[in-house]
């Protein structure tokens, strides 16, 4: 997509975000869940299916054009799946198979989770297994997964009502739930178009983004607030310490965008991307800790409060930081990788 049109939509979402957030922070902390509305808006702006062909209704954006899509959400730390129905699309495309309508999900999520098992049954495909910590499992239309067959892996769809759902949340209250297959129908299925290992570099990739964008919020809100806030006759922008905090602040934002750029081109590339993805997200997992910390030193005891909006985006970085691979996680493997490219390998490794 030019960079015309990615800056003309960017800037409609981004104007329909604010003023989602100026409504939204005028509700209550607890009808802070589920918003139908929200979901309504994103949807209005065509964004859950940017990342399919055209030929299955999408937008067919590159991957670069997508994932600054779900670095905006994330700067906004909208409470929809948007990040997981885009891939979710994106992978029925490459499928060749077309997603329903509504919000979507994806398993498995966490590093090395076992595939559920497909079989036939009276000549109907279904599934059972067990998926942990899934993404808004609870108000998903149909899960997206990838899951063991006779003939390899296959790319499944399981409609809303065929599993059962145990509730879970992370730190920030997102559901993350446990879904429990137990002969459920597949809607849908295809050769599966990624391998596991792959679906954890994108899922990895999504929360990357995302972690660019929220640290972008971040310092934005410390900065506005250390230049409204008084003490001994003038602003805390003025002291030398907290220059030297948002300092530090606007850097690991800066690393988290670097991040976010160092996975959408490992992924939009042919090779391999989990070198990519792996220096990425350990890196932003890194980054977005110090992040999270300084902004609260910035603000004080208030960015705690529900009632400011700070802990909305914090809450949201130390839980993705540690979601598809935590950061310790990632460095492992990537030590991995180090040690088994040898002292030839490593450096067309590093530079691929």
């Amino acid at each position: 997509m030019a960079n015309d049109i990615l800056d003309i939509l960017l800037a409609s979402a981004r104007k329909e975000f604010e003023r989602w957030r100026l409504r939204e922070l005028t509700s209550r902390p607890e009808d802070r869940g589920w918003q139908p509305g929200l979901w309504a808006l994103v949807e209005d702006l065509g964004l859950p299916r940017c990342l399919a062909a055209e030929a299955h209704d999408g937008a067919d954006l590159p991957v670069a054009d997508g994932l600054a899509v779900v670095r905006l959400a994330g700067e906004y730390a909208l409470p929809v799946p948007l990040a997981e129905t885009m891939l979710a699309h994106h992978l029925l495309s490459l499928a060749g198979l077309k997603g329903p309508d509504g919000p979507l999900t994806l398993a498995p999520v966490p590093p090395a989770a076992p595939l559920m098992q497909t079989r036939l049954s009276d000549g109907t495909l279904i599934v059972d297994g067990t998926a942990h910590r899934v993404p808004w499992g609870r108000d998903a239309n149909a899960v997206i997964a990838i899951a063991a067959s006779a003939s390899g892996p296959v790319l499944i769809i399981a409609g809303k009502g065929g599993f059962e759902v145990r509730h879970g949340a992370n730190l920030a209250s997102e559901p993350r739930d446990t879904l429990v297959f137990r002969n459920a129908p597949v809607l849908a299925h295809a050769p599966a178009p990624v391998t596991p290992d792959q679906l954890l570099c994108w899922g990895a990739s999504l929360r990357v983004a995302q972690m660019a964008g929220a640290t972008v919020e971040a310092l934005r809100v410390s900065v506005d607030y250390a230049n409204t806030r008084e003490q001994f006759g003038r602003t805390i922008a003025k002291f030398q310490v907290i220059q030297q905090h948002l300092a530090v602040l606007a850097g690991q934002s800066a690393i988290c965008a670097g991040a976010a750029d160092i996975a959408a081109r490992a992924l939009a590339a042919n090779s391999d991307p989990f070198f990519g993805v792996a220096c990425a997200k350990a890196c932003a997992g890194e980054a977005s800790t110090l992040a999270a910390s300084i902004a609260h030193q910035v603000l004080g005891a208030i960015g705690f409060s529900s009632e400011h909006d700070l802990h909305r985006t914090t809450q949201r970085l130390l839980s993705w930081r540690d979601e598809f691979g935590a950061e310790a996680w990632w460095a492992g493997r990537l030590g991995e990788a180090a040690l088994a490219a040898g002292g030839d390998g490593l450096w067309p490794l590093m530079t691929a």
